[in-house]
């Protein structure tokens, strides 16, 4: 019956692990897209860029929506960092001629769809989150990529049933579908803006952030905080750490506010030379206007700019990981310190060692002209580095730098002595001399304090002088260590023989034969005659007899048994165990009894002493 019930067992309702989806479309979902998304993008493009027809662009929003946006301060445009963002675009400009061939040397060759969707599915798979997001690819999104999700109100605090969606632009002017650029954009997408809302489900603010004291997350500090971030994570990775798309994008910004649609198109030129990219930096702050010749811009890509200059500023007070606990402030972290769920956090490649995270920071900052250059991170000895640790810790000049100090360095760089020149050192302590009379130390051939290391400047040949030298000496020290070997071995012989004869002697004064042991054969060596020798008596205040005992004697001295140990013995050989065992226990050290507590009679014999 029971083999019957468990063979029509129902099976499991666990959900089975999903794997990624990818899809390509036309158009982006409209669920996808923003209010503020032109719904005639692509016809509007075409024509600006075959016939110099400004463009007129559709919105979802309506004009009341576009004023409002426009009067908030994630709109306005500011030129606080200007100065810092030109700063920035002259250093690429000198370095690279123009942007494209930045992009070229930042992020490598184009790739195609299929590659690119290799590396993010490879991505996911080793960040451990394989099933978590669908993948689209879309020709008309007015971005480069953006990670979108739907699902239940935060209100009904159902994290879990959110899905998540990355979106990528497929279009020649994304220049993140490159063959690291694709790796850049995953940090940015994925790595920041996905696991930090992963991550914000978890903690207990995420149903009401109201009453934790934190501020929206459609806010203009979150934006600063969340985009400044990502941006940071985008060239992480990248063979060049300027701040330049973020850069470019503020100075845009603030260019807009004094020229038309088709003077800042063209006055991009000196900076970007592809006119589908130019293109797509000008629609962006431009897109809000009734006409897009007016004067004016939306502030709101400023963000990235403005987020990254702030978190340089203050790199040495953000708390790794901590902010990565949620979708949090820089300047909120303390107020959720203790409250913040940190023993089942999700945290990207790139921060699995902070200390290294952090360092990679202060060279961005110092590369872009906001910190100053900090100091070489000394890395754990026999901890391997990867080719972009190496980079930054040694400023990018040479990624092989610490290989080739290594074999620069001397072979035989000696600086301390060997590590048996200290036991033997040990040995010769004053307790070791005085438990040791009979033994003669000989002086130490070595000493470490003679011991010198080899200057770095020393040719071949002096160095295999020197070394035979340190050779000889080493294996006269060896010779010296044989030699006390055998003394100690000799010694033990006699102590030995000495315990035997001291048997010997006690077994015949408990036969009667003999008194006290006061003399030994002339067979035994010196050493084993002295350590034998008879052992005074000494009364003790509970009136009986104890021996005195050195650690370096093996002696014991008989006498008459007494009336409680003759009753409590029956026979010859169990009060010869008995006294041979008490002289063992009075040997080791000794414990306090009751007075009440009689010895233990032990019955051994002579053999398994």
């Amino acid at each position: 019956m029971a083999a019957t019930q468990s063979s029509s067992r129902l099976p499991s309702r666990r959900r089975k692990q999903k794997d990624n989806t990818i899809r390509v479309v036309d158009e982006t979902p409209r669920k996808f897209t923003a209010s503020i998304c032109p719904t005639n993008l692509v016809q509007q493009k075409e024509r600006f860029l075959r016939y110099g027809i400004l463009p007129q662009f559709v919105l979802r929003a309506s004009v009341s929506q576009l004023e409002v946006l426009s009067n908030k301060p994630l709109g306005k445009v500011s030129t606080q960092y200007l100065q810092q963002a030109l700063k920035i675009l002259q250093l690429v400009k000198a370095k690279y001629i123009s942007g494209d061939e930045y992009f070229e040397h930042a992020f490598g060759p184009k790739i195609d769809i299929k590659t690119a969707s290799s590396c993010l599915t490879q991505y996911l798979n080793c960040s451990g989150l394989d099933g978590h997001m669908n993948i689209v690819f879309s020709s008309d999104l007015d971005c480069s990529a953006r990670m979108m999700w739907h699902g239940p109100h935060v209100k009904q605090n159902r994290p879990e049933a959110r899905k998540h969606t990355l979106i990528i632009k497929n279009s020649p002017d994304n220049f993140y579908l490159r063959e690291q650029g694709i790796i850049c954009l995953a940090n940015h997408e994925i790595g920041t803006h996905y696991l930090r809302s992963l991550n914000d489900g978890l903690q207990p603010w995420y149903a009401d952030r109201k009453m934790f004291g934190l501020r929206s997350t459609r806010g203009y500090h979150f934006r600063k905080t969340e985009e400044g971030l990502a941006a940071l994570n985008t060239i992480l990775q990248a063979k060049s750490k300027f701040l330049y798309g973020s850069a470019l994008v503020y100075y845009i910004a603030c260019m807009a506010e004094t020229m038309t649609f088709k003077e800042l198109f063209q006055h991009l030129e000196e900076y970007v030379q592809d006119p589908e990219r130019r293109w797509h930096y000008v629609m962006r702050v431009k897109r809000h206007l009734p006409d897009p010749n007016d004067l004016g811009g939306l502030g709101k890509d400023q963000c990235y700019f403005e987020g990254a200059m702030e978190i340089l500023q203050d790199i040495d007070n953000l708390e790794l990981p901590l902010i990565y606990s949620g979708t949090l402030c820089t300047d909120e972290t303390s107020r959720v310190r203790r409250l913040a769920r940190l023993d089942c956090l999700k945290l990207p490649q790139f921060m699995d060692d902070l200390e290294s995270y952090r360092h990679q920071l202060r060279w961005i900052g110092y590369i872009n002209g906001i910190l100053p250059k900090p100091s070489p991170r000394r890395f754990k000895k026999g901890k391997s580095l990867g080719k972009l640790q190496q980079g930054i810790a040694y400023g990018r000049d040479n990624p092989n730098k610490n290989q080739k100090s290594k074999q620069n360095s001397p072979v035989y760089h000696l600086e301390r002595a060997p590590s048996n020149m200290v036991l033997i050192n040990e040995r010769n302590s004053a307790q070791s001399r005085q438990d040791d009379n009979d033994v003669e130390h000989a002086s130490s051939p070595i000493d470490a304090k003679t011991t010198t290391s080899l200057p770095v400047s020393a040719t071949k040949h002096q160095i295999t002088n020197d070394y035979g030298c340190i050779l000889e000496k080493i294996s006269s020290r060896l010779t010296f260590h044989d030699d006390l070997i055998k003394r100690v071995e000799t010694r033990l012989s006699c102590a030995s023989l000495s315990l035997k004869q001291s048997e010997k002697i006690m077994f015949n004064g408990l036969e009667g034969k003999s008194g006290l042991a006061t003399e030994l054969p002339a067979a035994l060596p010196t050493t084993a005659r002295t350590t034998a020798s008879p052992v005074p008596v000494i009364p003790s205040k509970t009136g009986k007899h104890s021996v005195e005992r050195d650690e370096g004697s093996f002696s014991v001295q008989s006498r008459p048994p007494t009336q409680h140990e003759t009753n409590e013995a029956k026979t010859d050989s169990e009060l010869l165990t008995y006294r041979v065992e008490k002289e063992i226990r009075d040997r080791r050290p000794q414990i306090t009894k009751r007075p009440s507590e009689k010895p233990l009679l032990l019955r051994r014999n002579l053999t398994n002493l």
